[in-house]
């Protein structure tokens, strides 16, 4: 075979093997995922100590099907990276999203609200008003 020839007979054939490398199955999210990306949250959460009020704030977690986070958790900024941990909320929030469309789920439509909180015995936590 000389060069063009073969050129114009393996070409196509590489071609192919690179348009189905491209073509993967849709992949079904588990709930094992969504507990592994909760823990990383909850690992991040975990030390909520604080100084002063100011150094408090609430996170929303996940996402209803019928709109709005499943919950609020209370957490120290002047402890926890903010920046990664909204990061991580939001990826559970779309794996949660993922999820309850794939598993057709439903939900109550009661919209789950920021809590509360304050810096109290040096931990951030949730007050009742």
């Amino acid at each position: 075979m000389n060069k063009p020839t073969s050129l114009k007979f393996f070409l196509p054939i590489i071609f192919g093997f690179i348009i189905a490398g491209c073509a993967h199955a849709e992949v079904k999210t588990t709930k094992e995922a969504m507990d592994q990306k909760l823990t990383e949250i909850t690992d991040l959460i975990d030390d909520a100590k604080c100084t002063e009020n100011s150094h408090c704030s609430a996170l929303a977690i996940g996402a209803k099907p019928c709109g709005g986070p499943w919950l609020y958790r209370i957490y120290s900024k002047q402890v926890s990276d903010t920046k990664q941990l909204k990061i991580l909320a939001m990826d559970y929030k779309l794996l949660n999203k993922k999820y309850n469309k794939e598993n057709q789920l439903m939900s109550d439509c009661m919209m789950a609200t920021p809590p509360a909180f304050a810096c109290i015995n040096q931990k951030c936590q949730k007050v009742d008003q």
